[in-house]
């Protein structure tokens, strides 16, 4: 083969690789390639197709050595004019897969042709998705039909349009988007489809609206701020200002604008009344210097002649547009601190601290008297809120109510704390008076203010004092160093009946004379004299001459400097003490008489818990006698364990706490013996001595109070309503439990009629139940209504019985109602949810969880599911573990991953294969929930089971169905690559093997390439049948005809060690079906039968007649409804295992030894029986052999049509017009050449927008067109002979082409018109079917 100078080493080491992959037909197993394996085997293919466009080109150069006519080929500089191109295009694209807006392309139909990565982004398709897909069934909007119609109006007439419109995303959300469409231009300037380029712009419009609407509100806000605003430009004129504004400077909008500071009619002053020059002004100061301008005082003069104070501030715009000046009118204030002044300068030598403050709390004044006081200086707090600076603790109530005191003029004073500078705190007495205006108007405060602090720390110390005299129960009196009475607190004239005004200056003796000794007088005077303190008892005489015991304690009283200066005597009435002493020692031994005679046993215990005393019934209670018990130790008596449990109570009486206690001893027999025990500490002289034990038997009033206790609170605390009812009706209790119930509270109820209970309709029931309880009877469990207070009603359950006086005589009725509101409720629900698991389809189990192990969890209840599934009647699994259902499938990993999960409280789901009763697998999707009890600790699990294994199957089959449609469409897709390479070829060998003189060396080459052709055009033909697009000629077939004749066929071909039985249905079997087709698909599939049967067996072939409803169609996906005829074809073979019947239909997937076969024949099979509209199903077992069943409709034909073909002399040479169609150059020409050697006339065009233009040229005198169906332009094959054929009915039309799809669209639009030539065709092919069709007989 010669190798083109122009063309690369790699191209050409491609090509011959190409040429030597076909000749061996190695082609890979493509069902077992990745998408990345998948694409780069596509790209070696059309690196194959390249090679052997590049074989034409040396079969093209052979013949114009044979002709020695034809001009050098320009092929390379297309192939480079081409491939700059695609690279072009490659950067374009990746340019617009960069841009950050949608581009999305479509052609004229509406169909996507792009959709870049912005696009995808935007409305959350991918473009794999959406390219092929029309525009408006993925990009919904809300354009209404005129602007639609107004956008392709405008990009008809070739402009572009944009504009705004909501469009909706793929998850159905909607945003605002700007969409710019232009129309898309061909080379010829021809509008062939629109570009649309789109940005969300939702956010922006948001923003937009959000900013309008804060122009509008900071507008109202500019005119409604009560001081004036002025905006001053650059050059600081008035551009605007607000209503104050116009209010404050007394000029309307327009008199202010363009308006400066400069300008001399402001005569503006400062406040000591200097001329404020207007370079000064803030607004001129800011537009200087950049820089803020805040709080200064200017006097300005109004149009009416009068002086308006304002305060200024000025603050810079930015970009240097100007100043905002903003001022407030402070006149007033101006006014009032000029009055305020002039009075400070008269008070301000005053020696008492004065503040003025105006009425918001700002000091305005602070005399140096103040400063003083506070520590501050008037120039850090002028101006500044004299409750923040002095910390006074001021509340906004209390300013309230001074103010408005000051407004009715008073005057009053003040006490409040205050702080000093250095952080001290004082305490303040300010005298406040109000400060008016001219006007009488209040318009500050004045306050004079004193230190009082220390004043009043020694008020409220002496306060203290006298207060603590004056609460003390004791007498207080005290006396100067004369013996003068100088004070008597309350306690002391009640003790001794005199006032303090009668004895304060007398002398004591004389007032209270005493019964103490001369000897004791003087020690008193002697220790007092020494400063020290004396106590002692005397008897002491009252004012009325009564006497009493004294208890006296006198105390020396000292000055600052140490010196005793008086006495205080504390004294206190102890006559009763002395009396009761002997009172108790007079009754000492009649208390022991009487105590021994108590039925309670007393005894006397000390400190240290040793007995002293104990009476008769102590003795008894502690059996021991007097002797015994007296100096014993308690815990001796006791014993240790029940000492231990009084220990506590004794030792709280021993520190003074009284104790009391109940107490349980068991007798001998079981008799239980209750006593009340009191340890009462005995306290002398305030110290605890002893305590007192006291025994009391309360066994008898235990018991029976024990007894109504327990009545009582079983009555109160029931959760029941429990009511006693008179034979009148009349309720006389009613406990909590009713006043729940029934709403009603006790007071409410009790002594009226229990008749507001009863719901109408109900007395005559009641009165039955009365009349039964009246007659003795217990009425129980029996379930009514009653009425709530809110009128609602409630199902209770009543328990009814009589209650009898101490005679027996039946006076009335107790009732127990219970409210069953919830067990109602409970009923009615587990009777629906009984309901609900019985109708369950899946399966609903639960078991006890105790052990949390699958072997120890017995079942408990199974619903009627669970027999469908298993096989098991529910009774057959009580108490059983849910392994009955396991077996050797049974995932032990996914069991131990459920336990796990279960453990920790979770919900576990997984799947899992179950066997039934009759030991029946299948596939199980389970799902456990743990139930735990109040405690959190999980007692059972619920657990869900549904039979997957239908659904499995079925998803199976979809996914097997969908991979093979991909596949058949990659496959169809290099398929028809190939038959149009194969084409030229083919053609351009027969063009040239019907040379003549032609030499041996170039025949023999001629023929290797015509049989390899051939071999590719066979293996191109299973492809397109695999992807259901080789050409199929449909007709009437009468499918046990063809199989009868068929069998001696299969006879010849098969081993004789395999025998064939044929099994038709009676009658005839009718389809409309290609013979050629099936009798390809019946030889397929009896070589892989006889194949699998290497050792011999028996094929058998059936036919039936079948019925597929919509239930069947249901479990096969494969399936359709309808009526169809089945061809079985079975096997006694080797059979095939799963993994193999998943690969089963794939091209070039083969079990065969390499060499032994292409891997394309079941793929045919499938191929051919899809584009029959039918089906296939396989059941396979390994060792058993295998059966495949095609499903072809069946046709209600009863004969099929004979073929007419009216056989043409295939020498005889043509004279007629052609026009020859097609798009392909190489097939074009040699086209062209071959009709033209046969002697037709041919005009040749590359389009159907050509060939119009050469019809119009030379119409009357074309007799046929030849024409590919599919072409660029928008015009196909069929269309364009339609539309000839209205011009010319006469006219003959031939269509080409290689896909069955075509063919079919061919058929059902003008079968009668068109004669159809598949692709590839041969030579004599090609003028028999011109020659035929220009004789008038079609071969349809």
């Amino acid at each position: 083969m010669k190798q083109d100078p122009m063309l690369p080493f790699s191209a050409v080491s491609l090509r011959e690789r190409a040429m030597l992959r076909l000749s061996h037909q190695s082609i890979p197993d493509v069902t077992q390639m990745s998408v990345a394996e998948l694409q780069r085997w596509s790209y070696e293919l059309l690196i194959e197709k390249a090679a052997l466009e590049l074989q034409i080109e040396d079969l093209q150069e052979a013949l114009r050595t044979i002709e020695e006519k034809r001009a050098e080929s320009p092929y390379q500089q297309d192939s480079a004019q081409v491939f700059v191109d695609r690279e072009r295009l490659h950067f374009q694209a990746q340019l617009l897969g960069a841009v950050g807006e949608a581009v999305i392309a479509t052609d004229l139909a509406g169909t996507i042709t792009y959709f870049n990565r912005a696009a995808e982004a935007l409305y959350g398709w991918s473009a794999q998705e959406v390219i092929g897909r029309n525009c408006v069934d993925v990009l919904t909007n809300e354009a209404s039909a005129e602007q639609s119609a107004e956008i392709m109006a405008q990009l008809g007439r070739g402009e572009s349009w944009s504009g705004e419109f909501v469009v909706r995303r793929r998850d159905h959300s909607t945003f605002l988007a700007m969409v710019r469409d232009s129309p898309i231009l061909n080379v010829a300037g021809e509008m062939i489809g629109i570009k649309g380029i789109s940005q969300d712009i939702s956010s922006q419009k948001r923003t937009e609206t959000a900013l309008q609407t804060t122009s509008e509100l900071m507008e109202r806000a500019f005119h409604a701020i009560s001081d004036g605003l002025v905006i001053q430009g650059p050059d600081g004129r008035v551009i605007q200002c607000n209503t104050a504004a116009e209010e404050i400077l007394g000029l309307s909008s327009d008199q202010i604008a363009g308006s400066s500071a400069l300008d001399p009619h402001w005569q503006a002053v400062h406040p000591d009344g200097s001329p404020f020059p207007g370079t000064d002004h803030p607004a001129m100061v800011t537009l200087r210097t950049g820089q803020p301008v805040r709080g200064v005082v200017m006097g300005i003069k109004k149009p009416n002649g009068s002086r308006t104070w304002i305060k200024t501030n000025s603050a810079p715009l930015s970009a240097g547009q100007g100043v905002l000046c903003s001022f407030s009118d402070i006149t007033a204030q101006q006014q009032s601190l000029e009055s305020i002044t002039f009075q400070a300068q008269l008070l301000h030598k005053v020696g008492e601290a004065i503040v003025v403050v105006d009425l918001v709390g700002r000091i305005v004044y602070f005399n140096p008297a103040a400063e003083t006081l506070f520590g501050w200086k008037s120039e850090e707090l002028l101006g500044q809120s004299i409750t923040v600076v002095l910390s006074l603790s001021v509340t906004d109530g209390q300013i309230a109510e001074l103010i408005s005191r000051l407004e009715q003029g008073e005057h009053f004073r003040t006490e409040i704390p205050a702080r000093h500078s250095n952080g001290s705190w004082l305490l303040i007495e300010i005298r406040n008076s109000p400060v008016r205006n001219a006007a009488g108007q209040l318009i500050g405060i004045i306050g004079v203010a004193q230190d009082i602090t220390q004043r009043r720390k020694v008020e409220e110390r002496l306060n203290f004092q006298a207060q603590l005299l004056s609460a003390v129960g004791q007498s207080v009196i005290a006396v100067d160093m004369e013996g003068l009475i100088t004070y008597v607190n309350p306690a002391a004239e009640s003790l001794y009946g005199w006032r303090s005004e009668d004895v304060i200056g007398h002398n004591v003796v004389a007032i209270l004379p005493s019964r103490a000794s001369v000897e004791q007088a003087a020690a008193i005077l002697d220790q007092l004299g020494r400063g020290e303190s004396w106590s002692g008892e005397f008897r002491v005489q009252k004012r009325d001459g009564t006497e009493f015991w004294a208890e006296v304690t006198d105390s020396p009283i000292r000055n600052a400097s140490g010196d005793i200066v008086g006495l205080a005597g504390i004294s206190q009435d102890i006559t009763a003490r002395k009396q009761a002493e002997q009172a108790l020692r007079n009754s000492e031994q009649f208390i022991r008489t009487v105590a021994n005679h108590l039925p309670i046993g007393v005894s006397y215990w000390t400190k240290d818990l040793h007995c002293s005393f104990a009476n008769h019934s102590a003795q008894v209670w502690f059996g021991k006698t007097s002797d015994a018990l007296v100096g014993c130790a308690l815990a001796d008596i006791l014993g240790a364990a029940s000492f231990r449990e009084s220990e506590p109570y004794l030792m709280a009486a021993v520190q003074g706490q009284p104790q009391s206690f109940e107490f349980t001893r068991n007798r001998p027999g079981g008799v239980i013996e209750y006593y009340w025990i009191q340890h009462v500490p005995y306290i002398a002289e305030g110290v605890v001595s002893g305590l007192l034990m006291v025994v009391s038997d309360i066994t008898e009033l235990k018991r029976g109070e024990n007894a109504r206790s327990r009545l009582a609170a079983i009555v109160e605390s029931a959760s029941d309503a429990i009511a006693s009812i008179n034979r009148e009706g009349m309720v006389l209790s009613w406990n909590p439990g009713c006043e729940r119930l029934f709403g009603y509270r006790a007071e409410e109820i009790i002594g009226h009629s229990v008749q507001q209970l009863f719901p109408p309709g109900r007395m005559e029931e009641e009165n039955r139940i009365i009349e039964r309880v009246h007659r003795g009877e217990l009425v129980e469990h029996f379930e009514t209504e009653r009425l709530r207070k809110d009128g609602s009603t409630v199902p209770v359950e009543l328990t009814l019985s009589p209650i009898r006086d101490e005679s027996g005589r039946i006076i009335g009725r107790s009732k127990i109602a219970h409210d069953i509101t919830l067990r109602k409720k409970a009923e009615s629900e587990l009777r629906l949810l009984n309901t609900c698991i019985a109708c369950l389809h899946d399966v609903v189990m639960i078991t006890e969880a105790e052990s949390m192990t699958p072997t120890a969890m017995p079942i408990l209840f199974a619903n009627p599911a669970f027999e469908r599934l298993t096989g098991y009647q529910p009774k057959e699994v009580m108490g059983l573990p849910p392994t009955i259902l396991h077996g050797p499938n049974t995932s032990r990993e996914t069991l131990e991953r459920m336990m796990t999960s279960l453990q920790r409280g979770g919900v576990a789901r997984e799947e899992l294969v179950h066997y039934s009763k009759t030991g029946k697998e299948y596939l199980v999707d389970v799902q456990v929930v743990p139930i735990t009890n109040s405690a959190g600790r999980i007692t059972h699990c619920v657990s869900l089971h549904r039979d997957i294994s239908e659904k499995r199957s079925l998803e199976t089959q979809l996914r097997q169905a969908q991979k093979m449609e991909v596949i058949g469409q990659l496959a169809g897709g290099v398929a028809h690559d190939f038959n149009n390479i194969l084409q030229v070829m083919m053609l351009h060998l027969d063009f040239l093997a019907a040379q003549t003189g032609l030499p041996q060396a170039i025949r023999t080459p001629l023929h290797d390439l015509e049989t390899l052709t051939e071999r590719a055009a066979t293996v191109t033909s299973q492809l397109l049948m695999f992807a259901r697009r080789q050409a199929v000629q449909l007709r009437a077939l009468n499918l046990n005809s063809t199989l009868t004749k068929s069998v001696g066929l299969l006879r010849r071909l098969l081993h004789e060690h395999v025998t064939i039985r044929v099994e038709l249905e009676s009658g005839e079997l009718w389809v409309d079906a290609d013979e050629g087709m099936i009798d390809q698909v019946v030889m397929n599939l009896c070589i892989n039968a006889r194949d699998a049967m290497p050792k011999g067996g028996t094929l058998t072939m059936r036919t039936a007649r079948t019925q597929w409803s919509e239930a069947d169609v249901q479990k096969t996906p494969q399936a359709r409804p309808g009526c169809f005829v089945c061809l079985s074809i079975s096997d006694t073979g080797c059979g095939m295992s799963t993994e193999v019947m998943e690969h089963l239909f794939e091209p070039f997937f083969t079990t065969k030894p390499v060499g032994s076969g292409t891997g394309l024949g079941l793929a045919a099979v499938y191929g051919i029986v899809m584009q029959h509209s039918g089906f296939v199903l396989v059941d396979s077992v390994v060792g058993s052999g295998s059966t495949f069943r095609l499903y072809l409709p069946w046709s209600a034909a009863v004969a099929a049509k004979e073929d007419r073909t009216q056989q043409a002399d295939s020498q005889a040479r043509g004279t007629q017009t052609l026009l020859l169609v097609e798009d392909e150059e190489q097939l074009r020409n040699i086209s062209v050449q071959m009709l033209q050697q046969q002697g037709y006339r041919v005009f040749a065009a590359a389009d159907g927008v050509e060939a119009m233009r050469l019809w119009e040229q030379h119409g009357p005198t074309i007799d046929l067109l030849l024409s590919d169906m599919v072409m660029p332009g928008g015009l196909t094959g069929t269309a364009l002979g339609e539309k000839l054929l209205q011009q010319k009915p006469q006219l003959k039309v031939i269509l080409t082409s290689g896909y069955s799809e075509e063919i079919i669209e061919l058929e059902s639009r003008s079968q009668a018109q068109f004669t159809f030539l598949a692709k590839p065709f041969r030579y004599q092919q090609l003028l028999d079917t011109v020659r035929l069709s220009l004789l008038g007989n079609r071969d349809r």
